[in-house]
């Protein structure tokens, strides 16, 4: 699909961009293939068949995602040899489809050189590799798999070739001796294909010595033979070189650029993305390429970026800044491709940005979360003229905010942008729903209580029905009264049920409370064992009907929860995916309370896509109605019995700090990493109606309980990140569930 952004922020509705002929100058394209993570041959169809209708419109320059050929979530699979092989050979296969096509092709992939694993940009040309620029560029998290260029001795001091063999080559067929001579020449130890070898011509060169031996079974030949005379017919040669740029474009000079991927959870004023270095970690060379021109070359520059970066909120308006600003600055053409929805969502959602800019112009722009191409033709004298300068926004830089501090530091800083950032929040946790429940082929079950979170996951549940294209009674709502259940409540989650049209189950747990309580000698009072027999019969009745319901259990539990530990272990603690998990409570809040408004006037905050809610003006108007009462409601896991007139008296505040305080903590001392002196001290800044000692303690209690409950993080299930907060030990917070809280604690006995 083609089309272009008609405004500056957001997703929004395309509109069709370039087609029909080519006119003159030069056509580039941005391209973002439907892929399956470690699905080698799946992903490399994928490309040629974009690769195949880019030719078709004459495109000259194609960028691909990063890592496009094997997925870039592929985590610890990198590891396996076998993976790595099938890159190589979807190479191959990409390379004898493109021997007639007049296109430079930048790709992204693993190479193996040395038992070292290199991430590489290939430039790849009528069916050769015209230049391979390994990645020196590596975020901590990637080194875990790469090893920067620099690390490795010697690497641009020779020439390489990739071997191949013949996708049509029979496997049945026996070698003849020619073959086992070949192999015994590059390795003596075995060698197969797929292979990437140094100087090959060199080495074969060398070994071309008469060998003897007193062994029938070794083979010997002559040296008046030809090394070369040996190859095997099935094998195909690609040399190359390492090269930062290519230039078979004439007067272009292309460089592959792989940002540095995104840090796991913000630090020290990144989590509003405020500096360049944070909205996209590029190489040092790529941060001026007009400098580097040497001369002879051509002083055109196209900078073609292969992206995995994931999707946040607001995130794009940002990064579309600063690539016109950067192409502005340095006067050179930029290709943006970043990796599609269709990457793994078990840590992350990908949004598959597409753009096209040059000197400050943006000049073709995808789609949020669509496949296929964007093409853009260049007009270099008109683009790059002298008389006509750009005045290009600067990307939003907050600047340094040391000295300052936010009452929802999770926010923007501009509450303007709260809308916006809310629906995108919501659309960002429904499609890591979707892509899920898409490719197990299941509908979601949810235990609906009548609270926040699970409020909130209905939402998301009912978005991710609209992205797949179901009814929302696909949605399985599970209410579950037992005894410490308030009657509201119960009236709560029906009527959310009931106005979403919504496939409602009502199941008491009482009685399965009481039995297994009395099984194991328990006397029925209510203590912990009472409140926690309730959440895991309750996770035990929602696991099972997911099993008989052909569904998944959504997760509802939040971001602040998990932080202090506010959950029954191997209860609500589990599911089989979380989507609240990067989402403070606080923030959940702020987003029903956003819907609800929009739903009372009628009125969007934003130019997103109206589609989350029902389209019922009465439904519409009662659901706004519960959402601000849900909202308005004392947050409590009601595992306590309420009083006689059916008001809840558990109240988890009253028992842990209002969520702005713990929020406020947990942003500033894990996410910031201030010292908790300083965080004491800009809490009673901030929350000045607050006694300083009462904070104080409110502290004290926040960090121990987070640091006793990390074993209960240890295990958590997977979930897309809608924000780049996390406490998932699966990358984003790493900490062992043993540590204990003193030092922590120490700094503050001086207040």
């Amino acid at each position: 699909m083609l089309e272009i952004k008609s405004q500056e922020t957001g997703y929004f509705p395309a509109r069709p961009s370039l087609a029909g002929d080519k006119s003159g100058g030069l056509r580039v394209a941005a391209a973002t293939p439907h892929i399956l993570p470690g699905d080698v041959a799946h992903n490399t169809s994928a490309v040629c068949q974009l690769i195949n209708e880019a030719h078709a419109r004459q495109v000259d320059v194609i960028v691909f995602p990063d890592l496009v050929l094997s997925g870039a979530s592929c985590g610890d699979l990198f590891f396996q040899r076998a993976l790595v092989d099938a890159v190589l050979k979807g190479l191959g296969r990409i390379l004898l489809e493109t021997e007639s096509i007049e296109m430079l092709i930048c790709l992204s992939l693993p190479l193996l050189l040395d038992d070292k694993l290199l991430k590489v940009s290939a430039y790849l040309f009528q069916g050769e590799i015209v230049g391979v620029h390994p990645s020196d560029n590596l975020s901590s998290a990637e080194k875990r798999w790469f090893t920067p260029a620099s690390e490795l001795e010697g690497l641009y001091d020779h020439s390489y070739e990739l071997l191949v063999e013949d996708p049509d080559f029979s496997k049945d067929l026996l070698a003849d001796d020619s073959d086992r001579v070949w192999w015994q020449m590059i390795n003596r130890e075995g060698s197969s294909c797929p292979l990437v070898v140094r100087d090959l011509t060199a080495a074969l060169s060398e070994l071309a010595e008469p060998l003897a031996s007193d062994d029938e079974d070794y083979i010997s030949f002559s040296c008046d033979l030809s090394p070369l005379d040996f190859i095997p017919e099935y094998i195909h040669r690609y040399p190359f070189t390492l090269e930062r740029s290519s230039h078979v474009i004439p007067g272009l000079r292309v460089m592959a650029e792989i940002p540095a991927a995104a840090k796991p959870y913000a630090a020290g004023g990144m989590r509003y993305f405020s500096q360049p270095e944070q909205i996209l970690p590029l190489s040092k060379e790529a941060c001026r390429p007009a400098k580097l021109v040497e001369p002879g070359q051509p002083d055109l520059t196209l900078l073609a970026i292969s992206d995995a970066r994931p999707e946040y909120p607001l995130f794009y308006r940002q990064l579309r800044s600063y690539l016109l600003e950067r192409s502005a600055g340095d006067e050179c053409i930029i290709v943006y491709a970043g990796a599609g929805e269709s990457e793994s969502t078990s840590l992350h959602v990908y949004a598959g940005h597409r753009l096209i800019c040059a000197n400050g112009r943006l000049l073709a722009e995808g789609e949020a979360f669509d496949n296929g191409l964007t093409l853009a033709d260049l007009d270099v004298d008109r683009l790059f003229a002298a008389d006509k300068p750009v005045d290009v926004q600067p990307a939003q830089d907050i600047g340094d905010d040391n000295g300052l501090s936010q009452e929802f530091p999770f926010m923007p800083p501009e509450r303007s942008d709260w809308p916006e950032f809310s629906y995108q929040v919501l659309d960002l946790q429904a499609r890591g729903l979707a892509e899920r429940l898409r490719l197990l082929g299941a509908r979601p079950v949810l235990g609906l209580s009548g609270g926040v979170d699970s409020t909130l996951a209905l939402l998301v549940c009912l978005r991710a029905c609209q992205i797949l294209e179901r009814p929302a009674s696909d949605i399985l709502c599970v209410s579950m009264p037992g005894p410490g259940s308030s009657p509201r409540s119960l009236a709560i989650s029906e009527s959310l049920a009931e106005i979403c049209s919504c496939d409602l189950v009502t199941i008491d747990i009482g009685q399965a409370v009481a039995l297994h309580l009395k099984a194991i000698g328990h006397d029925g009072s209510p203590d912990h064992t009472f409140e926690n027999a309730q959440a895991r019969e309750r996770t035990q009745i929602l696991m099972d009907l997911s099993n008989f319901k052909n569904g998944i259990v959504v997760g509802t539990g939040d971001l602040s929860e998990l932080a202090l530990g506010f959950c029954t272990y191997n209860g609500d603690q589990m599911s089989m995916y979380s989507v609240n998990h990067s989402v403070p409570k606080t923030l959940a809040r702020i987003m029903l309370d956003t819907f609800a408004a929009d739903l009372l006037t009628g009125k969007r905050s934003t130019d997103l896509p109206d589609q989350f809610f029902p389209h019922e003006k009465d439904n519409r108007l009662a659901l706004a109605n519960l959402l601000r009462e849900v909202v308005s409601r004392p947050v409590s896991p009601e595992l306590l019995p309420p009083d006689e007139d059916g008001s809840i008296t558990q109240k988890t505040e009253e028992i842990i700090g209002p969520y702005e305080h713990n929020d406020f903590f947990l942003f500033y001392l894990f996410y910031d990493g201030r010292h908790p002196k300083v965080v004491y001290e800009m809490a009673c800044e901030t929350f000045h109606n607050t006694p300083g000692e009462k904070l104080k303690d409110e502290m004290i209690r926040f960090i121990t309980r987070f640091i006793r409950n990390q074993f209960k993080r240890q295990p958590m299930p997977d979930g897309a990140q809608a924000l780049p907060y996390s406490l998932s030990p699966h990358g984003a917070f790493q900490m062992p569930g043993d540590l204990s809280e003193q030092s922590l604690l120490d700094a503050l006995d001086d207040l």
